[in-house]
């Protein structure tokens, strides 16, 4: 189980809701379309950006 993994690595995990068997993210969402490559690229420049100007 991904719990029993990442609590050796954080201080402590909150989960709202937690099914036994989770099958795919996917049935949990109402629209899961496939992310283009130029848009993971555009979101990556854009957090670049943002993070450049906080400093």
């Amino acid at each position: 189980m991904a719990e029993e993994e990442l609590q050796t690595q954080v201080d402590q995990i909150v989960c709202v809701v937690m099914p036994k068997d989770l099958y795919a993210i996917g049935i949990w969402y109402e629209d899961f379309q496939q992310t283009t490559d130029a848009e993971v690229c555009e979101l990556l420049a854009r957090q670049k950006m943002v993070t450049a100007n906080d400093l």
